[in-house]
């Protein structure tokens, strides 16, 4: 599965990962904020986003060091049950801009292409928002198991 990895490092199962999402979520945050603060035309979609990334950021930093600790015993930090009401802030302040964004130049009939442009957009945040909240990669299944040995086929 594709989204496991993303889901061990929200539940914090491993501090690497964990650590790793915190870093791209920090940078994100820089990137966007310079974006949204820097500019002329604040959208409040970006503000929304830098937000979120800021929040996430600082969040995945206490679930790293939480799953560092907790990984001994085999148990996910009990901090990593709120990245996933947090990390859908994120695509939801994107989507947002970028739906402000189509619906400014949609009636333009020479911009038709990127009012287009920016509805694929709006879709594909909308699909980030799902598989990031409480019901996307975090319930991705933990390990995904061998398939049992059948007749034919060799244990090694």
């Amino acid at each position: 599965m594709v989204l496991a990895p993303l889901g061990h490092a929200m539940r914090g199962d491993s501090p690497l990962a964990s650590g790793v999402l915190a870093v791209f979520a920090l940078i994100g945050a820089a990137a966007l904020a310079a974006r949204s603060l820097g500019s002329a035309s604040r959208s409040s979609g970006m503000v929304v986003a830098t937000v979120g990334a800021v929040l996430l950021g600082v969040v995945m930093i206490i679930v790293t060091f939480s799953a560092s600790e907790t990984a001994e015993l085999g148990t996910p930090p009990a901090v990593g049950a709120i990245v996933p009401f947090i990390a859908p802030i994120i695509p939801l302040g994107l989507g947002l801009a970028a739906i402000v964004r189509a619906a400014s130049v949609w009636r333009s009939r020479y911009e038709r292409g990127e009012a287009i442009r920016f509805v694929v957009i709006t879709s594909f945040m909308l699909f980030a928002m799902l598989e990031l909240g409480p019901l996307g990669a975090v319930r991705a299944a933990t390990s995904v198991g061998a398939p049992p040995a059948g007749p034919g086929r060799s244990t090694l």
